[in-house]
């Protein structure tokens, strides 16, 4: 609904055949509150919150059977703790973790079957240490960087 002409509550779009695809908490006209999308007939894609228009709190995505594919935590719009990914197997794909938007700790990756394939390791949100990748022929590589922000291209 709408409140001194903004909008506020929550708030239902809908497909072209009726079907619920998203709700949305509105607060004076930011986004507050919960926020869920949906696959077909109602089956839960995305649920997370939001406080004054920042994503806040623990956010979780869905595959279509209603496991779940991926859980992450944000503060204020900031990624912060612990995120991890699955497959539709349910077996895990990623362990990663934020602290104030920055990756720390060690993050791995892991194949379908649940076979580790890379590890690595971030100090204060840059990479340090080895990176290690391990190859399905049983062969691993390792790649030392020092000091080298995420988003930076490696030469």
């Amino acid at each position: 609904c709408w409140l001194d002409g903004e909008l506020h509550g929550v708030i239902e779009k809908y497909d072209k055949r009726g079907n619920v695809i998203a709700k949305v908490g509105y607060q004076n006209g930011k986004r507050h509150g919960i926020s869920e999308r949906y696959y077909r007939h109602r089956v839960i894609k995305f649920r997370g919150h939001y406080l004054n228009n920042e994503e806040n709190g623990e956010y979780t995505w869905y595959f279509e059977d209603g496991s779940i594919q991926q859980k992450a935590c944000f503060d204020m719009g900031v990624p912060s703790e612990k995120c991890v990914g699955y497959y539709s197997n349910g077996n895990l794909e990623s362990d990663t973790e934020y602290a104030q938007g920055r990756p720390i700790g060690e993050w791995r990756f892991f194949d379908r079957n649940s076979v580790l394939r890379h590890i690595g390791h971030y100090i204060e949100g840059k990479r340090e240490g080895s990176f290690f990748w391990y190859h399905p022929n049983g062969t691993s590589s390792d790649f030392k960087l020092v000091g080298v922000r995420p988003t930076e291209k490696l030469v």
